[in-house]
């Protein structure tokens, strides 16, 4: 999965408390790793780099992970979440009935980042084609 970004939104302690064993001040600035949360390993996920939808489906069915969370969580989640879901799916959708669309020959793609700010996928070669 590509993680467009990899903070969190900052967020601000409103009392005293305890977390995971550690002790957070009122008013401390929390700022969540959104890459961890969707890439760790140690979060529970077992190849995180690799594509395997597998991982979502249980007994033939869709089950999404409760780590699994994209656009964050709460009441401050991405506004966005459900334009984002309907558009991508149906750009993705259209490309997919239109075209074909195959990896050059010699010019293998790769999932490694370029970090930055924003992290970016390295640029790739491909071949498409109308159907």
């Amino acid at each position: 999965m590509f993680t467009g970004r990899s903070f969190f939104v900052p967020r601000r302690a409103t009392k005293d408390t305890q977390f995971n064993g550690y002790f957070i001040r009122k008013n401390t600035t929390l700022i969540g790793n959104f890459r961890d949360l969707l890439m760790d390993e140690a979060a529970g996920w077992h190849n995180p780099e690799d594509f395997d939808p597998d991982r979502f489906i249980r007994d033939g069915r869709l089950k999404i992970p409760v780590n699994f969370l994209p656009f964050a969580w709460g009441k401050r989640r991405c506004v966005g979440e459900m334009f984002t879901r309907a558009n991508v799916f149906l750009v993705v959708a259209g490309l997919l009935q239109a075209f074909n669309f195959e990896t050059v020959p010699g010019n293998p793609v790769t999932v490694e980042t370029v970090e930055n700010f924003t992290p970016t996928v390295n640029h790739y070669k491909t071949y498409v084609t109308l159907r």
